[in-house]
């Protein structure tokens, strides 16, 4: 069976989605053996996120149309919902992987007014 460019990209990113699981899984066992609980909560609160939103976008009119991923896969409405729970997970462990690469200390877009400096 000969693989179309969509399930082509969509056989990467699930690889890409078990990869980043797995090492977002690894940090939380070093939060849990370093009792770092906010990254624990911030982490299963971030997949319980990426479940609930590919749930309820699979759900939707929009996911009927919106990708089709071949024949025989379809499209997001079309999964099951394990396959949309792993999906969700998939892509907040990426997205959490690409937050972990910014800089720790992020400038703010409007700098804070100095109250202690006298106003012009």
């Amino acid at each position: 069976m000969e693989a179309t460019a969509a399930q082509a990209v969509a056989a990467l990113f699930g690889f890409g989605g078990l990869i980043a699981f797995s090492v977002k899984l690894l940090d939380i066992v070093r939060y849990v053996s370093g009792k770092n609980w906010n990254g624990v909560v911030s982490q299963l609160a971030a997949w319980a996120s990426g479940i609930v939103a590919v749930v309820l976008f699979g759900e939707s009119n929009i996911a009927a149309g919106f990708i089709n991923f071949g024949e025989g896969i379809g499209t997001l409405a079309d999964f099951d919902f394990a396959s949309k729970a792993i999906l969700g997970i998939g892509l907040v462990s990426i997205g959490s992987l690409i937050v972990d690469q910014r800089p720790k200390t992020v400038p703010p877009l409007v700098p804070a007014k100095d109250v202690n400096s006298p106003s012009a």
